[in-house]
């Protein structure tokens, strides 16, 4: 049976608070090297710095490795 994850980001930027999902299968391989895997999580720094951009509902973030991640914006929290 597949296992799914899902994990959830909080991330802050100077007007607004960003709550992200991202799902991924731990059994599932990368179709091509280098490609961001969904069989782990974005290597994100917790209270690290990133980049954000924001397409509708669906957000892009940089990870530590360079990677773009894409996921979901689940809620937008304004300061």
């Amino acid at each position: 049976m597949a296992r799914h994850i899902v994990m959830h980001y909080w991330i802050e930027t100077k007007d607004m608070t960003y709550v992200l999902d991202y799902g991924f299968n731990p059994t599932i391989k990368a179709p091509w090297p280098g490609q961001h895997s969904r069989n782990r999580s974005p290597n994100l720094t917790v209270n690290g710095k990133t980049k954000i951009s924001v397409e509708g509902k669906v957000a892009h973030v940089l990870d530590d490795d360079g990677r773009d991640v894409k996921m979901p914006i689940l809620e937008k929290i304004a300061k």
